[in-house]
C-alpha cells in the first residue's frame, strides 16, 4: 500500500505542476506534465484528470489530431465516465480530421 500512496503523491505533484502551467496558458509545458502523469501513473486518480486536461489543452491550441487521439484513449479507458463523454463529444477520429488541409475537430475554429 505504501507504493500506491507514493505513486499517488508523485502523480498529484506532477498534475499540480501541469495545472500551474495550464492556468498560465503555457500549453506545451502543461501538456508535458499531463502526459507524464498519464504515462507514468496510469492507475492513479490523477491519470484520468491529466488526460482530461490534455484534451482541453489540445482544444485550446487547436491540435485536432492530438485531441482525437486522447479522446479515443479516454473513451477506451473510461467507457462509462460522463465527463470523458462530455469533453469528447463530437471529436472525430484523427484519420477523419485529416481529410482537408487545416481541418479542425468539431468545436474548434480558426
Amino acid at each position: 500500500i505504501q507504493i500506491a500512496q507514493l505513486n499517488e503523491w508523485l502523480a498529484t505533484k506532477d498534475y499540480d505542476t501541469g495545472m500551474f502551467y495550464f492556468r498560465n496558458n503555457a500549453w506545451d509545458s502543461a501538456i508535458l506534465y499531463f502526459k507524464d502523469v498519464a504515462r507514468k501513473w496510469p492507475e492513479t486518480d490523477h491519470a484520468r484528470l491529466a488526460m482530461l486536461r490534455l484534451a482541453e489543452s489540445y482544444r485550446k491550441i487547436r491540435y485536432a489530431d492530438d485531441l482525437a487521439d486522447i479522446c479515443h484513449q479516454m473513451e477506451s479507458l473510461y467507457p462509462n465516465n460522463g465527463k470523458v463523454h462530455e469533453d469528447c463529444r463530437g471529436v472525430k477520429a484523427a484519420a477523419d480530421t485529416s481529410k482537408a488541409p487545416g481541418a479542425l475537430a468539431p468545436g474548434l475554429t480558426h
